[in-house]
C-alpha cells in the first residue's frame, strides 16, 4: 500500500481531466462497524514569511539587534463522515458491493475521492487496483450542499 500513493499521484498528473470537472483527490479512508465511512483530506496553506528584529549577545555583554526570517505554514486536515451507503466504490472502472468496500476499509487505506465518476483518460490513468470512492460531498466543502431532511 505504500508505493500506492505516489504512483495514484504520478498518474493523476499525467492526465488533464475534462473541463469543469474536479480530479480525483488522494484521502485516507476506513470505516467502523456502524457503517460510517472516515475519509480525511489534507490542503497545506502557502508559505507566510516575515521579518522580525530578535535581539542578541553581540560579544562583550553587548546586546544587538539582528533581523530574523520567520517562516510559518499551515496544513489543514478536512475529515467528512458519510455513510458506506452513500458511496459508490470502484477499482479498475468496476463497481465495489459494500461487503467488499467494507473489507477494503477496516483500516485506514489509501484512496481517490472524487464527486463525479471520472473520464475514460482519468480512469485509464489510475493505478490498476485503486480504489476509487464517489462521494456526493466533496471532502474539502462541507459547506457545499444542503443536507436532505431525514425520512419520516
Amino acid at each position: 500500500m505504500k508505493t500506492l500513493l505516489p504512483s495514484v499521484l504520478l498518474g493523476l498528473l499525467a492526465v488533464t481531466p475534462a473541463a469543469g470537472q474536479p480530479s480525483p483527490r488522494v484521502c485516507l479512508a476506513s470505516v467502523d462497524d456502524k457503517g460510517n465511512v472516515r475519509i480525511r483530506s489534507f490542503t497545506g496553506l502557502p508559505v507566510m514569511e516575515r521579518t522580525a528584529k530578535v535581539a542578541v549577545d553581540a560579544g562583550g555583554g553587548k546586546r544587538e539587534e539582528r533581523p530574523v526570517k520567520v517562516s510559518v505554514r499551515f496544513a489543514v486536515e478536512h475529515i467528512l463522515t458519510i455513510s458506506i451507503k452513500g458511496l459508490d466504490g470502484y477499482i479498475d472502472g468496476q463497481p465495489v458491493d459494500e461487503n467488499k468496500l467494507r473489507e477494503l476499509l477496516a483500516k485506514e487505506t489509501p484512496v481517490l475521492v472524487a464527486t463525479q465518476k471520472p473520464s475514460a483518460a482519468v480512469q485509464k490513468a489510475l493505478k490498476k487496483g485503486a480504489l476509487l470512492l464517489i462521494s456526493p460531498v466533496s471532502p474539502e466543502s462541507p459547506g457545499a450542499y444542503v443536507p436532505l431532511p431525514a425520512p419520516q
